[in-house]
């Protein structure tokens, strides 16, 4: 049974360079279901799967080998490369890198990023009651001891 089935709910993150983020959305009748994803956020430990990581490891080598086929793409890059004086952050990943991905230490710096809520300013913006708010943001994110 899909426990989530109807509900309209997505949380997602973001690491950038300097910041790292949350963002999502819900309708109004599934706030609760929202704030308990950002608690199972904070709280759950992520670990690499071995069948999920060479999924993606498939996935990541179809796409790196595909972003040089594209005319667009490699003039993008190109671009990229003489306005940040080819910094290694904004290279693009090569075929042979991949197989240097170390799946624990990516996981270990996910946890580090999000694993404390008070970190973070949550903004809220939309249709909803602000005394439900409080209430399921104390219950499902203040209850998160900070650290």
């Amino acid at each position: 049974v899909d426990m989530m089935a109807g509900m309209r709910v997505s949380v997602n993150t973001e690491i950038g360079t300097y910041s790292r983020g949350l963002a999502g959305e819900c309708s109004p009748s599934d706030l609760e279901a929202a704030l308990q994803m950002l608690h199972l956020l904070f709280r759950s430990q992520l670990l690499p799967s071995k069948e999920g990581l060479e999924v993606l490891m498939r996935m990541m080598r179809e796409q790196v080998e595909n972003q040089f086929r594209d005319p667009q793409a490699v003039f993008a890059q190109r671009c990229l490369s003489i306005v940040t004086s080819d910094a290694p952050f904004y290279r693009p990943v090569k075929p042979h890198e991949l197989s240097q991905v170390d799946a624990d230490y990516a996981c270990a710096f996910f946890k580090h990023c999000f694993s404390d809520p008070s970190r973070f300013t949550l903004i809220f913006a939309g249709n909803f009651n602000e005394a439900l708010l409080v209430e399921y943001l104390e219950k499902y994110i203040a209850s998160i001891a900070p650290g």
